[in-house]
């Protein structure tokens, strides 16, 4: 493949938010890739598997939500008749 190595959960580490919380996003994403078992983030989270599933549904589903389509440009104002 020509171009740059796919950095995968590793770009976690550019985004903004505690060091806990990129740790949980990481091990999602690298259950998402197939480099780790469910059981095994689940284990290195201290969480049980049902925990794990609901946690990774719940970041994909506002991740999901973040992405649908948005009207383009500035909403109308609306002039009040003071």
């Amino acid at each position: 493949m020509a171009g740059r190595k796919p950095l995968g959960p590793a770009l976690v580490e550019h985004l903004e938010g505690s060091e806990s919380a990129k740790e949980r996003l990481e091990l999602i994403l690298a259950t998402n890739a197939g480099q780790i078992s469910v059981v095994e983030a689940a284990q290195r989270l201290g969480i049980s598997e049902a925990m794990f599933y609901k946690l990774r549904n719940r970041v994909l589903q506002v991740a999901l939500e973040d992405l649908e389509p948005k009207p383009i440009g500035r909403p109308p104002q609306v002039e009040s008749e003071a």
